[in-house]
């Protein structure tokens, strides 16, 4: 998404102090969620904080609401530039065809002032989609509700991969867009070893086999995480189908995968222990962590992507978080795992030792 400093200003205009925080607040959400904001240049994103601190107090509360979200959307690497870098600027378009030779492949929204976009033809609706580029302009207090944001709530709200489902196409849909902004992705599930066990123990005839969970999310990850990135895997270990420790975790991994030479990771580690030690339970919920500042929740576990389509009749159930609050529950649970009295690490991979910031 690209977005014309004027438009901050827009959602301001001839409204009521409520009614224009709740118009800042409803696409700073969308933003937050599901948003990579995209810039001609460094001087375009200085323009855009700019603005956000030139809006005064009115309405109370949102010149700080912008500062501290794209703040936080630079700490996780979701501001991005055009490379090389353009002279043009977005609030200074004036034509529709300089709309879509510019941004037409480096954007899916241009966000824009109400009057600029009227200019440039889009009608009372505030949303028009250039068919020759698929670009959506957006006016600025329609942006919230443009189509590329309302598909994207879309997903997340119908949260169920069905029986039958591709698990790449879950991947592609759910899992790509944060990862491609990540450079360290944490997973958790109690049983994430227990098919790494079952595929190990029936050598050879499981190299035959669909790969597990496990070796299917590391192929993908490491070809399309940010260079230098860092996994970690967590998981129970002791008892039936699940390794002895985190060593015999990796050890099995590296049997099962072979990466490529030049993957985008630089490390791989495990992380197992017994999921009760002393008064300590691990967590209930699994799931994936990403550096970009999102994580999707698996209700029944990662084991039903196990097969390359969804094997189980209720297929997956699955849940995207993005608020810091639940993002923040998510580092406390893996820190009690890393914590834990029992718990082991080990390590499958090392091309490097960059440490990814959480």
């Amino acid at each position: 998404m690209s977005l014309a400093p004027g438009a901050l200003g827009d959602l301001s205009d001839q409204l009521p102090p409520a009614a224009a925080k709740a118009q800042h607040e409803t696409l700073i959400r969308a933003i937050e969620a599901h948003g990579l904001l995209v810039f001609t240049s460094p001087d375009e994103e200085r323009e855009l904080l700019l603005a956000a601190r030139g809006m005064g107090t009115a309405p109370p509360g949102v010149r700080n609401r912008w500062l501290t979200v794209l703040e936080e959307l630079k700490k996780r690497k979701r501001l991005t530039y055009f490379a090389p870098p353009v002279a043009e600027r977005l609030g200074a378009v004036t034509g529709m065809d300089e709309l879509r030779q510019v941004w037409g492949r480096r954007a899916q929204v241009a966000v824009l002032p109400d009057g600029q976009a009227a200019a440039l033809g889009v009608d009372g609706s505030g949303l028009y989609r250039d068919a020759q580029s698929n670009l959506e302009v957006a006016a600025a207090h329609s942006a919230a509700y443009c189509n590329t944001l309302d598909a994207l709530r879309e997903l997340a709200d119908r949260g169920v991969l069905e029986h039958g489902a591709s698990r790449d196409d879950f991947f592609k849909q759910v899992l790509l867009p944060v990862a491609l902004l990540s450079r360290r992705v944490v997973v958790v599930d109690q049983y994430l070893f227990g098919n790494v066990c079952w595929h190990h123990d029936n050598r050879p005839r499981s190299a035959r086999w669909d790969s597990e969970a496990v070796v299917w999310l590391l192929r993908w990850l490491d070809r399309v995480l940010q260079p230098g990135a860092e996994v970690v895997l967590m998981g129970a270990s002791g008892g039936q189908r699940n390794p002895r420790d985190a060593a015999d975790a990796a050890a099995m991994i590296t049997d099962l995968w072979q990466p490529a030479a030049n993957g985008q990771i630089a490390r791989v580690d495990v992380v197992t222990g017994p999921w009760r030690q002393g008064d300590v339970r691990m967590p209930h919920d699994r799931h994936i962590r990403f550096s970009a500042g999102a994580a999707v929740k698996s209700l029944p576990g990662f084991d039903r992507l196990g097969r390359s389509t969804v094997q189980d009749e209720d297929g997956m159930g699955w849940q995207y978080h993005w608020k810091p609050s639940s993002l923040k529950e998510m580092r406390e649970a893996e820190k009690r795992i890393e914590d834990g009295r029992q718990s082991t690490t080990a390590s499958v991979l090392s091309r490097g030792t960059l440490r990814a910031a959480a």
